[in-house]
């Protein structure tokens, strides 16, 4: 009895041979396999159209005199070859994503930044001090930090917790645009600064790291959230409402008297020497000059 031929990858029938002439013809025209990476859109468009060459194929089979059982063999192989042919596709897809709540910026490529310092506004510069969103924010009250992105998702995740419940909204007012690069203890000097790591932001004095706009909230409950919160952060934090004054630096910046017009108050009660330079511009005086 002369040998079949094994043909690698190919399902077998119900007895356990291989398959005939005619289905090995069947699978090797309808199960290329791809080498390359398609969209999502493109693939899924792609196997409808499969699905659809194959089920008319495997009817047509069927009426020829393949046996049922073979038939459903060969379309639940195809489905979920299929479904292994589209996950590289996916997988790509969901790695070039950002969503939301994720605290990385949409660089692909993170460039290596220098350590560098955090700003200290000795100008006067009172920007991102005060509320702009919402009721209730926390503000940072010590020097400047340095924080992770890994430190503001865990204070994210808890003000959530007291946010989502009343239907209000979470504002973050920071964006983590410095890529932290490391490297293993021990390490000989040279060679680079290591590889990337993870995401950080400079925050400078009096700067707004979170907003919550809820009116429904109590003050309370926004004020022991924003606790919490602060405790899972570096630094010292404090609570600020709509009423509360902007920062310069380290100073709260006060209300400004406004200024005096020196030459009015002058006017109002003039001396001797210009009550006559003031009563000389009359023009019943300008009548008589030579």
């Amino acid at each position: 009895m002369q040998k079949s031929e094994n043909v690698v990858g190919t399902p077998t029938n119900h007895g356990g041979t291989n398959l005939t002439m005619a289905q090995k013809t069947f699978f090797a025209e309808n199960f290329k396999p791809s080498h390359h990476q398609i969209s999502p859109v493109h693939a899924t468009a792609t196997s409808i159209i499969m699905f659809t060459n194959v089920r008319n194929s495997l009817f047509s089979l069927f009426r020829a005199g393949m046996s049922l059982y073979v038939c459903c063999q060969l379309f639940f192989f195809f489905f979920f070859s299929q479904l292994t042919f589209l996950a590289p596709a996916q997988t790509q897809l969901k790695s070039s994503l950002r969503f939301k709540h994720e605290y990385a910026p949409r660089f692909t490529n993170p460039g290596k930044k220098h350590k560098g310092r955090v700003p200290v506004r000795i100008g006067g510069s009172i920007k991102g001090s005060t509320l702009q969103f919402g009721q209730y924010g926390l503000r940072l009250k010590s020097d400047g930090v340095r924080l992770a992105a890994i430190q503001l998702k865990e204070a994210d995740n808890w003000l959530m917790r007291t946010v989502r419940p009343s239907g209000g909204k979470l504002i973050r007012r920071l964006q983590t645009n410095i890529a932290v690069c490391t490297k293993g203890n021990e390490t000989r000097m040279g060679k680079g600064k290591g590889p990337f790591d993870y995401w950080a932001v400079r925050v400078p004095t009096g700067k707004i790291l979170f907003e919550i706009n809820a009116p429904t909230l109590h003050e309370k409950v926004a004020r022991d959230a924003f606790r919490i919160a602060a405790d899972k952060l570096p630094g010292i934090y404090e609570f600020v409402t709509l009423n509360s004054l902007p920062k310069a630096g380290f100073d709260r910046v006060t209300a400004v008297k406004p200024t005096e017009n020196a030459v009015e108050k002058m006017k109002a009660n003039p001396d001797r020497k210009l009550a006559n330079a003031l009563k000389g511009n009359d023009e019943f005086y300008k009548l008589y000059r030579r």
